[in-house]
């Protein structure tokens, strides 16, 4: 930790949040959100965890393979707001993945493969 320490104080004042960052070698907030709520996902998908977000895909209203056979469903939402609940992102984040990413068959896998795609 003294040593992160050290590399911003090199920084000059004026310098950027995204300067640090890179400093640190640390990625960017949009990306960690976007992983956490990916591996939250796979969990669910996989039975991992006790928390469901009543995910539903497209193989289950239908058995037609189609493009989106292996993406889930965007719960439906009345007002702007319900687009910024945990499943909404989760979902449009999960569907955003490569298909190599999406099946992988443990977390670890996942984990580790995640970076390299983004």
């Amino acid at each position: 930790m003294k040593k992160d320490f050290k590399k911003i104080k090199l920084l000059s004042p004026l310098s950027s949040a995204s300067d640090a960052l890179n400093t640190l070698g640390w990625r960017k907030l949009a990306v960690r959100r976007c992983y956490h709520r990916c591996v939250h996902i796979f969990k669910c998908l996989n039975e991992l965890c006790i928390s469901s977000l009543n995910l539903k895909s497209f193989r289950e209203t239908h058995n037609y393979n189609t493009r989106n056979n292996n993406k889930l469903r965007l719960p439906k939402v009345k007002r702007n707001w319900g687009k910024q609940r945990l499943a909404y992102h989760a979902a449009k984040d999960w569907n955003a993945l490569d298909n190599k990413l999406k099946s992988c068959k443990t977390i670890k896998e996942f984990k580790s493969n995640f970076y390299k795609h983004f």
